[in-house]
């Protein structure tokens, strides 16, 4: 059920008109383990942008 709660997670922070794409593969080998990636475009002043985590969600930005 943590896939859910990811998602909804990105769902109830992203703009009201992002168009979100979901999908999950599971992967045995990581046991207890979950790994989310976001891919987030066309944010207005990149540079200033600043990242919020809830619930020991890690933050992590690449360009």
């Amino acid at each position: 059920m943590e896939i859910n709660e990811a998602s909804m997670l990105i769902q109830k922070n992203a703009h009201d008109d992002a168009h979100i794409i979901f999908g999950a593969v599971i992967d045995h080998t990581m046991e207890g383990e979950m790994r989310v990636t976001v891919i987030a475009t066309g944010f207005e002043n990149a540079d200033n942008f600043t990242f919020r985590t809830k619930g020991g969600i890690k933050k992590s930005r690449r360009r």
